[in-house]
């Protein structure tokens, strides 16, 4: 087993350094939304919504048939011990936690080793209609107990001393379709619900590939004309074509606001919910029902970051949890779509064994994760259980599962992806568990992107300089596109020979500054390169 090093310059986030963190993560966020391109909310059903337009991948669409699945994230690090509570080792647990440990008078025993918290007591219909699973001790080698790289570890599916930028869901996109920016899909295949962009859905160019909506009336408009603004009706100036690019950058965003209402509008809801949760899986269950097609859902409850008076906190939102995925699958369960749908809980960490002299628990390392929906071969548990004394130099529980395991077989065994393919996304091969999942259709190899390196630079006085080496001789086609995915011009078009090549391009006077595409085209693949217009 790997050993669990605090990296350098990392402690356990309390005090003035966690309300630090907290700050630099309010920047970070609020930057995030200043980028009209790279994130932002929409409104459905009441609900804030962000939907990241995928292209129409082979691997999605004619991999996993029906199936949907939901990533309920569990924002703040929830505290693993006083979910699943190890009955086996129930004496050293509550003397580790002589306020915060759970009575067995106040839990309904999942097994003779493990028990839940009465306030979870709506997943225990689940438990008992073998359509749950509880995945032990999750995490990565070396915990960073930072929240913002800890999450950035997760939405990434990198070694925690990698920096990566990119999501696995971004790279996913790129790998099935290098032409996104040019030729979106009619449908999205994936939606955010309840916050702003996320690095799960980053590109390798740090490009967020989502859109934003600010307000129902917004989203109304969008459907009846297309369009929030006209990006023609500015003045005859600099500052006019400015005003028109912004414009259109932000219409561009608003693509899929006027395809998900439709769907929306075809499902009524049958099931109550309650709370941010419920309503945003309550847009989720009407958009399934309807059949958007969309397969790929993201969801959020935070308040899992329990320093102090976690008793009471802990206990609300996970009992929010459980009984807003019962009402959820019960939504869909009228129609029949709940055999498609399968829910996973994620969390960036979980809590130390110890609590705190504030009644609450400080930042940890390994958790349990949990699946929920009847698509699960049966309930149970996955993996090795906590072990109290097996812990690491600071006295967090180690993981024996590291999250990116369950990250593959999910894609491979319930959305039925190639396994190579999946590979690629995560950049290396890891160890599938039995979740209870499995996949009847043969799996779908990927189209491969083009196979050249392209690279686009500055030149000056207006002249951009295309860099490419082509793997053999053949027709080339590099064409510039605006923002909206619209063609301006054809930069060359003709037959190149194997090797290093070079194309001068200047960009016509009459567009404002911002960013655009160009896209290589050779033998029939392609692959889109941003180019930043500079005036």
């Amino acid at each position: 087993m790997a050993s669990h090093k605090l990296p350098k310059g990392s402690t356990p986030a309390h005090g003035a350094a966690h309300r630090a963190a907290h700050r630099q993560e309010g920047r970070r966020a609020f930057l995030k939304k200043l980028g009209l391109a790279t994130g932002g909310t929409a409104m459905l059903g009441g609900v804030p919504v962000t939907a990241l337009g995928l292209s129409p991948l082979q691997a999605l669409s004619a991999g996993i048939g029906e199936r949907v699945l939901v990533v309920v994230r569990l924002s703040g690090g929830n505290d693993g011990l006083n979910t699943v509570i190890p009955t086996n080792q129930y004496s050293q647990y509550a003397n580790a936690r002589p306020t915060l440990a759970i009575p067995p008078s106040a839990s309904w025993q999942l097994s003779d080793a493990y028990a839940m918290p009465d306030f979870m007591s709506p997943a225990q219909s689940f438990w008992e209609e073998e359509s749950m699973r509880i995945v032990h001790n999750v995490g990565y080698d070396v915990q960073n107990l930072s929240h913002f790289r800890s999450t950035d570890i997760w939405e990434s599916a990198s070694d925690s001393d990698v920096q990566d930028a990119s999501g696995w869901l971004g790279r996913l996109v790129s790998a099935q379709n290098p032409d996104i920016f040019v030729n979106p899909p009619e449908v999205p295949a994936a939606i955010q619900i309840g916050g702003a962009g996320s690095l799960v859905f980053n590109n390798a160019d740090q490009v967020n590939l989502a859109f934003s909506v600010v307000d129902p009336a917004q989203l109304e408009e969008i459907a009846a004309s297309g369009v929030v603004y006209d990006p023609l009706a500015v003045n005859d100036c600099y500052a006019g074509e400015q005003l028109s690019f912004l414009r259109s950058i932000t219409n561009a965003n608003y693509k899929y606001a006027a395809v998900i209402p439709p769907y929306y509008e075809a499902s009524q809801t049958q099931a109550d919910y309650s709370g941010s949760l419920g309503q945003q899986l309550r847009v989720v269950a009407r958009l399934i029902k309807g059949n958007l097609g969309t397969k790929l859902y993201m969801v959020d409850i935070g308040g899992f970051d329990t320093h102090a008076d976690q008793e009471g906190t802990h206990a609300d939102r996970l009992h929010q949890v459980a009984r807003e995925l019962r009402a959820f699958f019960d939504d869909l369960g009228y129609t029949g779509h709940d055999q498609d749908v399968l829910a996973v809980t994620v969390s960036e960490f979980g809590r130390r064994i110890e609590e705190n002299g504030s009644e609450g628990t400080d930042h940890g390392a390994a958790s349990n994760l949990m699946l929920f929906g009847p698509g699960l071969n049966g309930s149970g548990f996955v993996g090795q259980g906590p072990d109290l004394n097996d812990v690491d130099q600071v006295g967090n529980l180690r993981s024996y599962i590291d999250f990116r395991q369950v990250y593959a077989t999910l894609l491979e065994q319930w959305l039925c992806l190639d396994p190579a393919l999946v590979d690629d996304v995560l950049g290396a091969s890891f160890e599938r568990l039995d979740l209870g999942i499995n996949c009847e259709t043969v799996g779908i190899t990927p189209i491969p992107a083009l196979d050249i390196e392209a690279e686009v630079r500055y030149g000056g006085y207006g002249e951009y300089v295309l860099h490419y080496a082509l793997p053999a001789s053949g027709n080339m086609e590099i064409t510039f596109f605006n923002p909206l995915g619209q063609q301006l011009a054809t930069v060359f078009q003709g037959y190149q020979t194997a090797g290093t090549q070079q194309v001068v391009y200047r960009a016509p006077s009459r567009i404002p500054a911002g960013q655009y595409y160009v896209r290589f085209a050779f033998q029939g693949r392609t692959v889109t390169k941003q180019l930043a217009v500079i005036r």
